[in-house]
């Protein structure tokens, strides 16, 4: 992921938006990349997911010593960052802010958090 949160290995010929599956997937991974609090919170769980799903090869040490679980990564990392979005108490102008302009759960059923997730660990 750039840092201007899209993404560079999709085309832009598909159906998708931006690069990214839908507009809902989108535009959350916008507002968590562009804002500094969720940045630093993303960022930091993403490291921790990737650290978590990191694990030593205890066969053959000489061979490869550490073992990257990318899937496990990802889901871990899309769970929390799930839960850190639909938990977001940030306010904005005295009301509860929405990422971007998704107007509640709904709009947010719609996102890929895997898809998200995935952005994240490849920093």
């Amino acid at each position: 992921m750039s840092e201007t949160g899209h993404k560079t290995d999709r085309q832009a010929d598909d159906d998708t938006y931006n690069g990214w599956v839908n507009y809902a997937t989108w535009n959350v991974n916008l507002w968590l990349s562009n804002e500094e609090a969720h940045y630093r919170r993303i960022s930091r769980a993403a490291r921790q997911a990737r650290n978590m799903a990191t694990y030593q090869n205890d066969d053959d040490p000489d061979d490869a010593p550490e073992t990257f679980h990318e899937e496990e990564a990802t889901t871990n990392l899309a769970d929390e960052i799930s839960d850190y979005v639909q938990g977001c108490e940030c306010q904005e102008h005295g009301r509860p802010f929405h990422f971007g302009d998704l107007d509640g759960i709904d709009d947010l059923r719609a996102v890929n958090w895997e898809e998200i997730a995935s952005a994240w660990l490849e920093d």
